[in-house]
């Protein structure tokens, strides 16, 4: 793998040329969980929400879900999971506005309703995307083999450091607290280097994510691989 090497393609490029392509939540919405961040945690009524990164993040939730139905297009199960703690995430949201609303109806306020079915319409779209990622969810023929391929990788990526701008997509209201991380980069590497090396299939990992690009590198260093040819990191 040629990692100083760069070229454009487009969606339909790769998956035209590529055996298999493991994506990530991150692949159609670039801005990752700012759209939450931003555009909804410090609203305390439908109202002060802002409906352009909402908006923004319906569509990239649509292009995701329709992505997923491609032929040979794989997620892991981390993914499947960190789109579920966002789906609970944003029903809490939900909940909590519906109960201020409810408790200053009393008074006639009633901004920003016309907000509630654009809130709910992300959270019912990050269910159907949860469905449609467990169907495509990878699963090894040879769990052995990629039991220990796991194992250095996720030793590898701890040793040298290799995640070091990891996003906790879950988002309490509240106080935030500890988030068990998924390993969802992780198990993305082992994936390609299972489909890459055990079965001997041409593919590539399409991803935003930046550990990606250096828990892959360090890890075939540990292998004394300088590269493989059938595996490319596809950056959007």
């Amino acid at each position: 793998m040629d990692i100083k090497k760069t070229e454009l393609f487009t969606f339909k490029d790769i998956l035209k040329q590529e055996n298999y392509v493991i994506c990530d939540s991150s692949v159609f919405s670039p801005s990752g969980p700012n759209w939450y961040w931003e555009g909804v945690y410090e609203a305390k009524n439908f109202a002060e929400i802002d409906s352009e990164y909402v908006k923004g993040e319906a569509e990239h939730l649509k292009y995701f879900t329709e992505f997923l139905a491609n032929q040979n297009v794989y997620v892991v199960p981390g993914v499947c999971l960190e789109l579920q703690r966002v789906r609970e995430t944003v029903a809490d949201k939900i909940k909590y506005l519906k109960m201020e609303t409810k408790k200053y109806s009393k008074w006639g306020h009633h901004k920003g309703e016309n907000k509630i079915n654009l809130l709910q319409e992300v959270h019912d779209m990050f269910h159907e995307s949860c469905m449609e990622a467990k169907r495509v969810s990878f699963l090894p023929k040879q769990r052995q083999e990629y039991n220990n391929l796991e194992r250095i990788v996720m030793n590898v990526t701890e040793q040298t450091g290799a995640k070091i701008d990891f996003d906790e997509i879950y988002i309490q209201r509240t106080k935030p607290k500890k988030i068990e991380d998924l390993h969802t980069d992780e198990q993305t590497v082992t994936v390609a280097l299972y489909l890459s090396v055990i079965e001997n299939r041409k593919g590539c990992i399409l991803t935003n994510d930046s550990d990606i690009g250096r828990i892959l590198p360090n890890t075939l260093s540990y292998f004394f691989i300088p590269g493989i040819a059938n595996l490319i990191i596809f950056s959007v």
